[in-house]
């Protein structure tokens, strides 16, 4: 089990880190700016506090509005939450954290949790595995996406 951990750990590192702190540099954010975000963003991962770990942070916990197409996917609401209070305390720490939501439901996809994980393999559902098929086309939606959130932060704080 702590090996699957860590290689899922270590998978999520090249986005939530190394990734994360490459875009952040191409927008403008210093080296030192970059690194907190992308720590701040990997750190969602490490550290398994109950409140940091919440899985509707990771996965779509709505399923109601998945089913009836209504209401957007539980890690916006994590990710715009974490946008908001980033502008207003000026914290890069909150951004990443907000980032880690964007960059999952990229991942993880708009399947409510209980079936990405427990329907999905059995019903045969899923016909990939949206954390192992990342395709180019997958990562350059992350960068845009990703820039694009780091970029509404940095609109949000000069105001």
């Amino acid at each position: 089990m702590l090996v699957i951990i860590r290689a899922f750990i270590m998978a999520g590192k090249e986005v939530h880190f190394d990734k994360t702190y490459e875009w952040a540099l191409e927008i403008g954010f210093t080296e030192e700016e970059a690194k907190q975000i992308a720590h701040a963003n990997w750190q969602i991962d490490i550290i398994q506090s109950d409140e940091r770990y919440e899985r509707a942070r990771h996965l779509n916990v709505n399923w109601l509005g998945w089913l009836f197409c209504r209401g957007e996917p539980s890690q916006m609401r994590h990710a715009e939450k974490h946008l908001k209070e980033a502008i207003k305390k000026k914290s890069l720490a909150e951004l990443g954290e907000g980032l880690h939501s964007v960059q999952d439901l990229i991942s993880h996809g708009k399947w409510p949790f209980f079936g990405y994980h427990w329907l999905g393999p059995w019903w045969g559902l899923r016909k990939y595995n949206p954390d192992k098929d990342f395709s180019v086309e997958k990562m350059k939606m992350m960068e845009s996406k990703t820039k694009d959130y780091l970029r509404r932060y940095l609109e949000g704080a000069r105001e």
